[in-house]
């Protein structure tokens, strides 16, 4: 509908993600070579564009519910401290954010978590793939039509939220 409507093309086929492409199979032999090792359960936070809003949730989940929560920002390192204060934590709860991830831990953390929050096409998508249960929060800047395009034919649209709330409420 985009490329009809905005950019005038006709006969657009739209096509899978090709992340969608590799059996889980091959995902599992990566994160077999990952060095992580985290024995308690968490929820893993994978976050793009963090805010305070949804620090203050995060922390409010980790605390109602008693569970560590792990949270992944987006590359590139050199953001990590301009997100870290966006997110605009307390040192309410069980919450520890990770740094310096390569690919490997990433998918070992989300292979290994209990469920995940995401405002990530690609986060929802690894959910999916991992079979873990999640929210995904939808991110306008990043394209909210691709994660309605994703959730809606595979029966999950009902686990895509437009407002921050979603963590306390819905998890």
């Amino acid at each position: 509908e985009i490329c009809k409507n905005d950019f005038g093309l006709k006969d657009i086929t739209q096509v899978c993600d090709p992340t969608l492409l590799c059996d889980l199979s091959d995902y599992e032999a990566l994160v077999n070579i990952s060095k992580v090792k985290e024995s308690e359960p968490y929820l893993l936070a994978y976050i793009l564009d963090p805010n305070s809003e949804i620090g203050h949730r995060l922390e409010k989940l980790s605390v109602d519910k008693n569970m560590k929560i792990i949270i992944i920002f987006d590359k590139p390192h050199k953001k990590f401290q301009i997100n870290k204060k966006k997110i605009n934590l307390t040192g309410k709860g069980n919450i520890v954010i990770k740094e310096n991830l390569d690919i490997l831990d990433w998918m070992w953390y989300y292979n290994h978590s209990k469920s995940v929050f995401t405002d990530s096409f690609h986060g929802t998508i690894f959910s999916i793939i991992f079979k873990k249960p999640f929210i995904t929060l939808k991110n306008e800047k990043r394209g909210s039509e691709r994660f309605i395009s994703l959730l809606k034919p595979l029966g999950l649209i009902h686990r895509l939220f437009d407002e921050e709330d979603c963590i306390t409420n819905k998890s």
